[in-house]
């Protein structure tokens, strides 16, 4: 019923799975409390707008962005990948960065009406398979807002 995996196993494999993403994101402490503060209060409101939006809105009308977003996903790791040749490029960082930021916010519409899509259709729903693009673009979004705060409290400089 959930892919072959004990209920115990697939506990165990999300726990693993948030430990490492907490090791991952312990350096954004690094930017300060004030910044990662700002940061979480816009994510939530981001987020739960977002959410909020694709919830009410009539039945499929976001599902039809997957390969939209899918090939924007692929714009920003290209370019992600072109700053490491070419670090002084601006426009390269503001693809990643606000590029970043908007299509994740996309994907938060896509990821939460899929979520509902499958909740409604779907003869065994796993919650935490689900939600975990959800979670993501959560994490993604709150990174990228850090990183925007930590810039403009930085005078603009890149960090």
């Amino acid at each position: 019923a959930n892919g072959g995996a004990s209920k115990g196993t697939k506990q165990m494999a999300w726990l693993a799975s948030m430990a490492g993403m907490g090791v991952m994101l312990s350096p954004v402490g690094f930017l300060g409390g004030q910044i990662i503060l700002r940061a979480a209060v816009g994510t939530g409101l981001m987020v739960g707008s977002i959410a909020s939006v694709a919830m009410t809105a009539p039945s499929e009308s976001f599902l039809w962005m997957a390969a939209p977003l899918n090939m924007g996903l692929g714009v920003v790791v290209l370019s992600s990948f072109g700053s490491f040749f070419f670090p002084a490029s601006p426009i390269l960082h503001n693809i990643v960065l606000y590029g970043g930021l908007g299509l994740f916010g996309g994907y938060v519409l896509y990821d939460t009406q899929k979520l509902q899509y499958n909740a409604q259709h779907k003869k065994v729903y796993s919650p935490m398979n689900e939600g975990f693009g959800l979670y993501l673009d959560t994490i993604n979004i709150f990174i990228r807002l850090a990183q925007i705060l930590a810039m403009q409290q930085g005078g603009g400089k890149r960090r």
